[in-house]
């Protein structure tokens, strides 16, 4: 008797964790905002007024951002473009400023072939190897820019171009100062250090 009930509290527990979602203000394009909880899914925004609602689904076609709240933090999200053919894809907005920082994170699995000798048996072939994991890129976008850039790919010819109006930066960036294993304290850099014409407004 002891045992079934345990049993019904664990499931119990585990439907009412699993019925709650975060609190989120979600941003429309018509500059309007909405404030209840919800989820982020494969590109779409999962969102109910009250948390026993039934989830609405909704994407680029009519939100701009979302903001996860509570707890004394706020994650912001947004519909960025990564190029000019595909749609927009959620990226988290890390740095905020004159460029501002998104991450686009997925979890990828990637396949790997052991380089493995068969001397016994030449005609055998080794197992793939399945590794999951979590991959993040970077993009960069000024506020007027319509489409981000993604920093990582060529990274030092692209970041040079992209932060030309920056010699300071510039020159760590030839230095190997900053690398693309520095890509948010360069963003960060460029925000503090290289908007001297605000800074002289």
């Amino acid at each position: 008797m002891k045992r079934t009930i345990l049993l019904f509290f664990i499931l119990f527990c585990l439907n009412t964790l699993k019925a709650q979602h975060r609190e989120i203000i979600i941003f429309f394009n018509d500059s309007t905002s909405l404030e209840g909880f919800g989820e982020v899914r494969k590109n779409k925004i999962y969102f109910k007024l009250e948390q026993n609602d039934k989830l609405s689904e909704l994407d680029h076609l009519s939100v701009r951002a979302i903001h996860f709240v509570g707890y004394g933090f706020i994650e912001k999200y947004e519909y960025v473009k990564s190029d000019k053919y595909n749609k927009p894809k959620i990226m988290e907005l890390l740095e905020e400023g004159n460029v501002n920082l998104y991450a686009f994170s997925e979890i990828v699995t990637k396949i790997y072939l052991p380089d493995i000798n068969f001397p016994n048996n030449p005609n055998a072939f080794p197992a793939p190897v399945y590794k999951t994991g979590l991959q993040v890129e970077y993009f960069i976008k000024r506020p007027n820019e319509d489409v981000a850039t993604d920093i990582v790919f060529s990274f030092k010819r692209r970041a040079i171009r992209y932060f030309s109006d920056c010699p300071e930066l510039i020159e760590k960036i030839n230095n190997k100062t900053f690398t693309s294993a520095n890509i948010p304290e360069i963003v960060t850099f460029y925000n503090d250090y290289c908007n001297d014409e605000l800074l002289r407004d």
